[in-house]
């Protein structure tokens, strides 16, 4: 590879690789990330997976709904990039998020997000910034 990827791949090489240590800069829109994983419901790139904290990008286009609740013990930090996102919770309220807009999800918050308007070429990312849980826990691996 010469720092060049297709997008969702890992990309090896960066224009910044004269920073110092264990500095690393992703291009979330160019689907860069440590680890990447694919579902039904979009692709997740981990971009960082500390002791405490994790920061992934979401990636979804006319992806599959998923018809369950998705909710984690802590509080979840949704950052739109690009595209639309809509949020449904239980009762039927929902919101549709921008880029620049930043949801701040409470711990235990059942909700279902999926790209929004739903047709082919209606691509949204958005990054996710959360607390790991005290013990181990799978939501976010699981339903991103």
């Amino acid at each position: 590879m010469n720092g060049k990827k297709r997008q969702g791949q890992f990309m090896k090489k960066t224009r910044r690789s004269s920073l110092p240590g264990r500095v690393k800069v992703f291009n979330v829109l160019d689907g860069q990330a440590v680890k990447l994983k694919h579902t039904p419901y979009g692709s997740v790139g981990y971009c960082y997976r500390g002791k405490d904290m994790e920061v992934v990008w979401v990636r979804k286009e006319a992806e599959e709904i998923d018809t369950s609740w998705y909710s984690q013990p802590t509080t979840d930090h949704i950052f739109i990039v690009k595209g639309r996102l809509k949020v449904v919770f239980p009762g039927g309220s929902s919101t549709i998020l921008k880029p620049g807009d930043l949801m701040v999800l409470p711990k235990n918050t059942k909700c279902r997000a999926y790209s929004y308007p739903r047709r082919k070429g209606a691509e949204t990312i958005f990054l996710a910034f959360y607390r790991k849980p005290p013990t181990s826990h799978t939501s976010h691996k699981n339903k991103r």
